[in-house]
Formats: C-alpha cells, sequence, structure tokens
C-alpha cells in the first residue's frame, strides 16, 4: 500500500460475464486431475467456496469479452500489456515508511535484487534506504503505468497532502536533467510551492509538447477539473417510516423450483386426523433437525396420545438426564457417526486387554466431542459413556431379531449417505415431457395406498389429505444418519436407520421413563412429526442408490430391502431393554410395501397432468 496501484483500463462496453462457464471449466480440471464423480465434485466446489482464496488467478471473474469492457487492474499486473485508453487516476498519492517504523525493508548490500527486513533498534541509515527504495519502486510503477495506453493515458494530480511524497510529483515537477535523488527533492519543494506553480509546470509541459506534435495534436494536454455542481445530496425531510421489505419483480423466474427436504415440506405442519380438529403440540423435544426448544411448556397432549399406568416415582431413562435440543441432536448424531460400534462388543475384546476397552474408546471420542458443540465434559462424561454403549448393545428386533449396532462393522455402514434426486425433471424441469410439478395429493396418494396397520393407522393416514404440500419441483435432497447391510436368513438386506434423541412424553408430564419407548409411544411420536414421510423418502432415496449401483439384476425391493429402523436412542438401554414380541423398546422398525415405493418413485419421477390451476 505504499502506493495507490489502480489502473481502470479501456471504457465503457456490454459486460457479459461468464461464470457457469467458468465454473464448469474449473470443475471439469477437477474431474479430470482428481478422477472424482458427481458427489466428489459437488463435495469439492463446496470445499472451494468454503476456502476461497483471494488472488488466485485461475478462479477470479471472468469477462465474456474484454475488447470494449472495462479492465480493472493494479499497476503491478498491468506489466507488458497495452489498452488503447488508461486511466490512472489515483497516482497523486503516496505513502512513504517512517523512520519509526518498527521495520524497514531495504536492498541487500552485497545483492540489491534481494530485499531483507530489517528489525535492529540501531538501524544506522537503513530508515533513509528504505524510504528511497519505496520511492523508486513507486516511480518504476509510474512508468509502467503511463506506459500501458495506445493512444490515451489520462492522470489526475492536485495540490493534496500526499503530492509531495507521490511519484507524480517528480515525473512532472522535478528538474530536468537531475539524477534522481535531485528529481526527487526538487519534485517534493515544488508540489510544496503552491497550487499555481504546480500548474505553471504542467502548463509548461503542454507548452513544450505541443513542438513534438503527433497527427496534428500535442502529445500532453493539461484541463482542470471543475468543482462538481448539483451532485449534493439532501436529506429526506419526510422523517423515517416504516421498513419494508422489498418486492421481488424479476419475472419470468421459477421460484417454486428449489432443492427441498423433509424438514422444509414438513416445517410448521404436524399430525392432523380424521374428525378431530388439529392440534398442535408445543415444546416436544426432538432432534437437531426440528426441535423447538426443549424447555418450553409442553401443552396438552395430543388426540390419540397413548396412555400409561405407571406409579408418580416411575424413574425416567437414565439418558433423559442428557439436555434435549438442536446443540445436543448434533453432538449425539456425531457420536454415531464418528464411533466404532464394534467396539461396544465384549465378545471382540482383545484376550489381553480390558472388557471396558471400548467404552474407554467412546469416552475419549466424547472427551473430543462434548466441547466442540458446547457441553462441559466433566458432568456428562461417565452417563453418556455408559448410556451410549448401552445403545450399541441394545438388541434391534424386527428382522434383525438379536442383531445389535455393535454387531455391524464399518466396512458395512455408511454415514451420513446424503442423497439429491430429481422432481419432475430435475435440470429437465419446463421440457415438454416434464411440463407439471409434484402435486401434494400424488405424493399422499402414493403413501395412502399401503393399508393401515399398527404402524401406520387409519387416522393418520387418512390425516394426510390435510397435509399440503404445495407444488413440488426441481430435487429432493436429504441426509440418511445410517445406512447398513446385514444378513437376514442367509440373504443381505439393506437397512435405513435414523437416529432420533427425542425423550417422549406424549401425556406431557415432563417424565422419560422406559415405558414411553414401547411400540405405541414410539408411533404416536412418529406420528407427530411425519417421521412416516421422512422415512418413506429415504427409503425411496435407498431404492434408487441400490437400482443404480447394483443394477437390475443385481438388485430387487422384495429381496434385498430390509427395511428402516427409527432408533430412539434414550430408551435403548441394552440387553435388558424391555420387547413386546419381536418389538424392542426404543427401535422402531418398518418396511414400506413395494407398491407404495414403486408409487412414490414414479410421482417424482414423472407427474401425471397438471391440477386444476396448477402454474406450469
Amino acid at each position: 500500500e505504499d502506493v495507490p496501484r489502480t489502473l481502470l483500463a479501456g471504457l465503457g462496453g456490454e459486460r457479459r460475464l461468464t461464470n457457469l462457464n467458468h465454473v464448469a471449466e474449473l470443475l471439469h480440471a477437477a474431474e479430470a486431475s482428481e478422477h472424482l464423480h458427481l458427489t466428489g465434485l459437488s463435495s469439492w466446489l463446496q470445499r472451494a467456496r468454503d476456502e476461497a482464496k483471494e488472488g488466485v488467478d485461475e478462479s477470479e471473474l471472468r469477462l465474456d469479452r474484454d475488447d470494449e469492457a472495462a479492465t480493472v487492474l493494479t499497476m503491478h499486473k498491468c506489466k507488458g500489456l497495452q489498452f488503447p485508453i488508461v486511466f490512472a487516476p489515483y497516482l497523486w498519492g503516496a505513502r512513504v515508511p517512517k523512520p519509526t517504523d518498527a521495520a524497514h525493508i531495504v536492498p541487500c548490500r552485497d545483492d540489491p535484487a534481494r530485499r531483507s527486513m530489517d528489525l535492529r533498534a540501531d538501524r544506522e541509515d537503513t530508515p533513509q534506504r528504505a524510504i528511497t527504495e519505496s520511492r523508486k519502486e513507486a516511480l518504476r510503477l509510474l512508468y509502467v503505468a503511463m506506459t500501458r495506453a495506445k493512444h490515451r493515458c489520462v492522470l489526475y494530480t492536485g495540490h493534496v497532502n500526499l503530492l509531495a511524497d507521490a511519484p507524480v510529483a517528480s515525473a512532472l515537477h522535478g528538474e530536468p536533467g537531475d539524477r534522481f535523488d535531485g528529481r526527487l527533492d526538487a519534485g517534493r519543494a515544488r508540489a510544496e510551492a503552491g497550487p499555481t506553480a504546480l500548474l505553471g509546470d504542467l502548463t509548461a509541459l503542454a507548452t513544450t509538447s505541443a513542438a513534438s506534435a503527433s497527427d496534428g495534436a500535442p502529445t500532453i494536454a493539461v484541463s482542470v477539473c471543475e468543482p462538481a455542481t448539483g451532485l449534493s445530496w439532501e436529506p429526506d425531510d419526510r422523517g423515517p417510516g416504516a421498513l419494508q421489505t422489498r418486492e421481488f419483480l424479476r419475472p419470468g423466474l421459477d421460484r417454486l423450483w428449489r432443492r427441498y427436504s423433509y424438514t422444509a415440506l414438513t416445517s410448521g405442519k404436524h399430525a392432523t386426523y380424521a374428525t378431530v380438529e388439529p392440534q398442535q403440540p408445543e415444546g416436544l423435544d426432538v432432534d437437531a433437525e426440528d426441535d423447538p426448544g426443549a424447555e418450553a411448556d409442553p401443552g396438552a397432549p395430543g388426540p390419540f396420545a397413548p396412555t400409561y399406568d405407571l406409579p408418580e416415582d416411575v424413574a425416567s431413562v437414565p439418558l433423559a438426564q442428557f439436555p434435549a435440543g438442536a446443540h445436543a441432536g448434533t453432538f449425539l448424531h456425531a457420536v454415531y457417526e464418528l464411533a466404532d460400534f464394534r467396539l461396544a462388543d465384549f465378545r471382540l475384546a482383545d484376550p489381553d486387554g480390558e472388557p471396558g476397552e471400548g467404552e474407554a474408546a467412546l469416552g475419549h471420542l466424547l472427551d473430543q466431542l462434548l466441547p466442540e458443540h458446547g457441553f462441559d465434559p466433566e458432568p456428562w462424561r461417565e452417563l453418556l459413556t455408559h448410556g451410549l454403549t448401552e445403545t450399541l448393545r441394545t438388541p434391534l428386533g424386527g428382522p434383525l431379531g438379536e442383531v445389535r449396532l455393535c454387531d455391524i462393522p464399518r466396512s458395512c455402514r455408511f454415514d451420513e449417505l446424503r442423497f439429491d434426486f430429481p422432481i419432475a425433471g430435475g435440470d429437465d424441469h419446463g421440457a415438454p415431457e416434464h411440463r407439471w410439478r409434484l402435486r401434494s395429493d400424488q405424493l399422499i396418494a402414493a403413501l395412502q395406498l399401503r393399508a393401515a396397520d399398527d404402524r401406520m393407522r387409519a387416522p393418520y393416514l387418512d390425516g394426510l389429505r390435510d397435509l399440503h404440500l404445495g407444488h413440488l419441483a426441481g430435487f429432493m435432497t436429504g441426509s440418511i444418519d445410517l445406512v447398513f447391510a446385514h444378513p437376514v436368513d442367509g440373504q443381505r438386506r439393506w437397512f435405513v436407520a435414523d437416529y432420533k434423541s427425542n425423550r417422549l412424553d406424549p401425556q406431557r408430564q415432563r417424565r422419560h421413563p422406559q415405558q414411553h419407548f414401547c411400540h405405541e409411544g414410539m408411533r404416536y411420536e412418529m406420528e407427530q412429526h411425519h417421521y412416516f414421510l421422512q422415512y418413506h423418502i429415504y427409503a425411496l432415496a435407498l431404492h434408487r442408490y441400490l437400482r443404480l449401483r447394483l443394477g437390475p439384476d443385481g438388485y430387487d425391493y422384495d429381496r434385498d430391502f430390509g427395511g428402516v429402523y427409527y432408533l430412539f436412542i434414550r430408551g435403548m438401554t441394552g440387553a435388558d431393554t424391555p420387547r413386546e414380541q419381536d418389538r424392542v423398546h426404543g427401535c422402531f422398525h418398518d418396511r414400506p410395501p413395494r407398491a407404495v415405493i414403486e408409487a412414490l418413485d414414479r410421482a417424482f419421477e414423472d407427474p401425471q397432468g397438471p391440477a386444476e390451476g396448477d402454474p406450469r
């Protein structure tokens, strides 16, 4: 910043930026050099945006054409280039080092092409050498700036405070024939003489240049900038007004085409039931995606809330002590994502190791993650280490029977599996074959193909017609907590698992005993938050993924898809977790019928015809 170094080169013209083509070029280079596929390219682009570095040539914005466009360059970067017309508006100002500066950059005495930083207290002549070098560098850049133009170079100068140290002072006002030091001193003295002397020097230059006219015109011309008139700002005397949001007036933009997620679709929507007035329970303790606040007033029980004949002093599950809320849910999801489940299995312990080796490893992970999510490790380490280890040792029930999470090796796990799949054509939306959006009634109709059972009850299925999701086009996105493979009856099956940190309390009594995590309690919680819609979307995402990766001959839904587990982890208390036949408390399992998944697949892929009033 010793000298203002900005040039504005060129004039006017249409500015046609090619950002999308530029990004595509960068993505192609990353794909070729790092052998990335679509998911990898998406992650690469996100990292490039998060870690953007200024001054990287390949990522700087480009113009579609620059022959008629204005180009802004530093004087360093424009060396060797030429432009028809150059404006150098800031050469009248400069900053030179001060003798009192803590450090000075000076040429090395034995090798002037190199620079060194002098931090000594007794620097002798170093400050003066640094000032002289700074002025020389400024003059070199001045020469670069003034020789870039083919036809005209426009400089601005005047009687300003910074002019005495600026390179333009010695160039325009120094004595001809003087050596460098003498010319600098003469220019500095002239700049301090006043505006009349400065204007006299410039007029003399213009007169001298008349003798060396080019094409009949003098090579140097001087014009005086008059004070601006009519541009002064006057405040509005109407006083402050109410703030208003600006109206979006851009025509032709489809504002309903976007990325959707389960959370976006169901935000603010709670379950309604046939012939029952809608209820909107508040203060439900749910996981990180949709927790409205753990300390809110629990309110009254909703319709169809299960009741339990429990003593007043019934104990809550141990993990109910850990706070609820967004931070807690995010923390717990991170633990399950990073933990090696197998360490919780005593049967796999090293013969020479301690039985609690797995819990120790989990304790180390908790010590790392708790502070990262805003929790003090000390009061929670012991509770979480034991409680989360027991969740890994809890039988999952359903088709997996006695299989536990600690029986699943990392090689059979996909943690936080992200997905994006198109809605109504995705990028092709608007083409003749993808003209219509996915309507809410089409999506609900696909879900209602399944018959009511003890997992999805008739009142909930009937109430789905009141779940207005709008008209969708674009992409459905999400992240599945866990996808894993495990054999069932000798056949490998694929499962979706979602961790839920909800503290179940259907009667709003601020009690969370083990009994609340029975099948009936979990089902009611899933109805309240439309987790049924969530896991049908997740099941469809995995169905499409397996069909794509394994091919039509390697994948069959009935044979290979094992279903969905929603794991309410606070109710999973180890090997002794209560169960009802094959249903374990805290572990909700369902396997959507194939007809439902295929109907959802068709609805997202090719909505059949518009509804009345559906925008095209």
